[in-house]
C-alpha cells in the first residue's frame, strides 16, 4: 500500500483560503441572485462585503447596507467630511445624497453652494398654509429649519461622526392638514416622490420593472402619528402594497432624535414641501404641489408603471383580478397600449353623498344614456358609490375601467390606477364655470385624456377652464346633459367622431305622455 505525505503547513493554509474564498463568492452569487430578482444588483464594497446598487449608473452613489458595527459615519477632518449631493429636483421637490440633520435641523453640506438652490425653494417652515400675507411670511424657512454650511463650518458644528441612516428616505415637510386625505397623499404626496425619484432609472420597462431599491422610510417631522390617516384608510392600504418595507416616521420620532443632540447623517433624503412649491414659477400651471415636479426631466415614459404593478400584484389573489392576470404576466402588454375586447364604464355616482350631487332628474337621464350603451354595445358598466365597495373592489375596478366619470370628488383619485391607452379618459363633472386641477393635472402626467364637463357643454385640454369655485361649487344642483356624456363615451371607445346618432331612441316616460 502506498502511503502519502501528509500536505504542508503552506499547502493546508492554500486549500482553507481556496474554500473559504469559494463559499463566500458562492454566497454571494446567491444573493446576486435573490437581489436580482427585486431588480437591483449586489456590488463589492470597500471592506469586502457586497451592497445594493442600482444597475442604471446614472441613479448616483451606490448605498451600501451596513453592519451592526458600521452604525456610525466618522471622519477626522474637513476634507473627510461627507459632502451633501444635488441629484435632481424642482422648486419643493429636491432630492439629495449625504444630508446631515442635527437637533431638528436639516444641513446642507458643500463647499460649492452655488450649486443649491435657495433654502426657500428647497424648503418652508412647515407650518399650516393659509392665506394672508402674515401667513406667507410665516412660512418661510429659518436656520433652524436648513442651512446650507461649508465642511469646514460643518466640522465646528457637527464634530467627527454621525449616525447613518441608511436607504433612501422620503421626507415630507407639510403640516397635517393636507396628509389626511386620500387626494393629496396619493395623487400629490406619494406621485411626486415617485416621480422624482423615478428620475433615477431611464431604464424603466412597460411592465413596470426597475433597478431601483425601495424607500426605507417616510419621514413626516410635523405630524403625529395619528393624524395622517384618510377616513377610508385608502392611503395606508396603497403604500402597505406597494411600498411593503416602508416604515413611517411622525413628529415624535423626529423630537426624539433632535433631543439626542446628535447628528445623524441620511444616505438619500429626498424632500417635498408644498409651501415650497407654491414659490416655483411653474405652480400657475395647475396650482398644485405636484407641479414643479414635471419641470425634472423624465427617465422613463412608464415611470409611474412599477407603483401601479406593485399594486395589482398585491391585489392579484382577489377574484375579480382574473381580467387583469394576463396583464402582469404579459410583459407590459397594457402599458404598451393593447386595448381590453371589452370596454369598461365607470360612472363613480356621488348621489346620496350629501355634497356635489347632480340633479336628481340629470343623474337619472345619465344612468339610463349608460344602460343602453351597455345593452346597445356590449360594454360593460358600473355605476357605483365608492365609499359602499371595499378598498380591494374600487382599486382593482379602477383597474380595469376604460372610461371613469363623475362628479368632482375623492373617488376620482382612483383614475390613478387606470391603464393607459389610447382610449382611456376621466370625464369630470362641475357646477358651470367652476374647475379645477385635482384630478386633470395627475390624469394629464399619467398620459390619460380629460374632459371637463359644465351641463351640456365640455372642455378637452385643448381649451380648459380657469380654476374657479363659484356658488354652487359643492352644491346639489349640478346640471348635465347624460345623453351628451353618453355620445361622448362612445365616441373615445370607439374613436369616431361624428353627428350620427349612437344610442337608440330614449324610451318615452309615462309622465312625458
Amino acid at each position: 500500500m502506498v502511503t502519502l505525505p501528509l500536505p504542508t503547513r503552506r499547502e493546508t493554509a492554500l486549500a482553507v483560503a481556496l474554500i473559504v474564498s469559494f463559499a463566500f463568492l458562492w454566497n454571494v452569487d446567491l444573493a446576486y441572485d435573490e437581489q436580482h430578482a427585486l431588480g437591483v444588483k449586489l456590488v463589492p464594497s470597500d471592506h469586502g462585503w457586497p451592497f445594493l446598487a442600482s444597475q442604471n449608473h446614472s441613479a448616483g452613489p451606490a448605498v451600501k447596507l451596513p453592519t451592526v458595527d458600521e452604525a456610525l459615519v466618522k471622519w477626522s477632518s474637513s476634507l473627510d467630511i461627507p459632502q451633501t449631493k444635488y441629484l435632481a429636483g424642482s422648486t419643493g421637490w429636491s432630492m439629495l445624497d449625504s444630508v446631515i440633520v442635527m437637533n431638528g435641523t436639516i444641513f446642507i453640506i458643500t463647499d460649492k453652494p452655488e450649486s443649491f438652490p435657495e433654502v426657500r425653494m428647497l424648503i418652508s417652515s412647515g407650518i399650516k398654509i393659509m392665506r394672508g400675507e402674515d401667513e406667507i411670511l410665516r412660512q418661510e424657512p429659518t436656520s433652524k429649519d436648513m442651512q446650507i454650511i461649508s465642511s469646514a463650518r460643518a466640522l465646528e458644528l457637527i464634530g467627527t461622526s454621525a449616525s447613518r441612516v441608511e436607504g433612501v428616505t422620503w421626507l415630507c415637510n407639510d403640516a397635517p392638514q393636507y396628509l389626511s386625505h386620500y387626494y393629496h397623499f396619493i395623487a400629490e404626496i406619494t406621485l411626486g416622490f415617485w416621480r422624482t425619484y423615478s428620475t433615477l432609472d431611464p431604464n424603466i420597462s412597460s411592465s413596470g420593472l426597475t433597478t431601483l431599491p425601495a424607500p426605507r422610510r417616510l419621514v413626516l417631522p410635523h405630524t403625529l402619528s395619528t393624524e395622517w390617516r384618510d377616513y377610508s384608510r385608502l392611503s395606508t392600504y396603497i403604500t402597505s402594497a406597494v411600498f411593503p418595507s416602508l416604515a413611517f416616521e411622525f413628529a415624535e420620532t423626529w423630537t426624539d432624535r433632535a433631543e439626542m443632540a446628535r447628528p445623524f447623517i441620511y444616505d438619500r433624503l429626498l424632500i417635498a414641501d408644498r409651501a415650497a412649491a407654491m414659490r416655483s414659477p411653474h405652480w400657475p400651471v395647475a396650482y398644485r404641489m405636484i407641479t414643479p415636479v414635471f419641470e425634472i426631466p423624465s427617465g422613463s415614459e412608464y415611470w409611474w408603471a412599477p407603483v401601479r404593478r406593485n399594486l395589482l400584484s398585491f391585489l392579484r389573489h382577489h377574484d375579480s383580478m382574473l381580467e387583469l392576470e394576463s396583464e402582469l404576466d404579459g410583459g407590459g402588454a397594457a402599458q404598451a397600449g393593447v386595448i381590453p375586447v371589452k370596454p369598461v364604464i365607470t360612472y363613480v355616482s356621488r348621489q346620496g353623498w350629501g355634497r356635489r350631487m347632480l340633479r336628481e332628474a340629470d343623474h337619472q337621464v345619465l344612468v339610463r344614456a349608460l344602460e343602453r350603451l351597455r345593452d346597445t354595445y356590449g360594454y360593460e358598466l358600473n355605476i357605483v358609490s365608492m365609499d359602499t365597495m371595499s378598498r380591494e373592489d374600487q382599486l382593482i375596478l379602477a383597474a380595469r375601467t376604460t372610461i371613469m366619470l363623475g362628479v368632482h370628488g375623492n373617488g376620482l383619485t382612483h383614475a390613478l390606477w387606470m391603464n393607459p391607452s389610447p382610449r382611456t379618459a376621466l370625464l369630470e363633472f362641475f357646477f358651470p364655470e367652476g374647475f379645477t386641477h385635482d384630478y386633470e393635472y395627475p390624469t394629464r402626467v399619467l398620459g390619460i385624456a380629460y374632459y371637463c364637463w359644465w351641463g351640456d357643454r365640455y372642455f378637452d385640454r385643448g381649451k380648459l377652464p380657469i380654476p374657479n369655485e363659484p356658488e354652487g361649487f359643492q352644491g346639489n344642483e349640478i346640471p348635465l346633459d347624460g345623453e351628451r356624456v353618453a355620445r361622448l363615451v362612445h365616441e373615445l371607445i370607439t374613436g369616431v367622431h361624428d353627428d350620427r346618432p349612437v344610442l337608440p331612441p330614449r324610451p318615452r316616460l309615462s309622465s312625458e305622455e
